[in-house]
């Protein structure tokens, strides 16, 4: 890490000024600044320069990046063919059943369909 680069008080108060962050519930760093330079907290040690130095040394926090990440929108799937049946098949299956299932095994999501006349799973 960044912190040989900075003399202990330094490290220390940048320690400080990430705890006091995490404490307010992950304001903007912008915001964190702006309440530090405008004095809102009443005998607090922690400094701009604090925040900034706690910046520079341990990164951005990762829960506030976590929780302010925008939402992106899924790419489109494009319309596939439909392949219609031969007509033996439509002729034989013309009214069958499904029952749909959905379900997750260590994370991998998988569809189970089962069929009152083709019992193929």
């Amino acid at each position: 890490e960044r912190e040989s680069e900075y003399t202990n008080r330094e490290v220390k108060a940048a320690k400080t000024a990430r705890k006091l962050h995490r404490r307010l519930g992950y304001p903007l760093q912008q915001d964190f600044k702006k309440l530090l330079s405008d004095g809102y907290f009443t005998n607090s040690p922690v400094t701009v320069e604090d925040a900034q130095r706690a910046l520079r040394i341990y990164g951005p926090l990762p829960e506030l990046l976590r929780g302010k990440s925008k939402y992106t929108t899924p790419e489109v799937v494009p319309n596939t063919k439909v392949e219609l049946l031969p007509s033996y098949i439509l002729h034989e299956h013309r009214k069958v059943l499904l029952a749909v299932d959905f379900f997750s095994i260590n994370g991998n999501i998988s569809l189970h369909l089962k069929s009152n006349k083709i019992h193929f799973r």
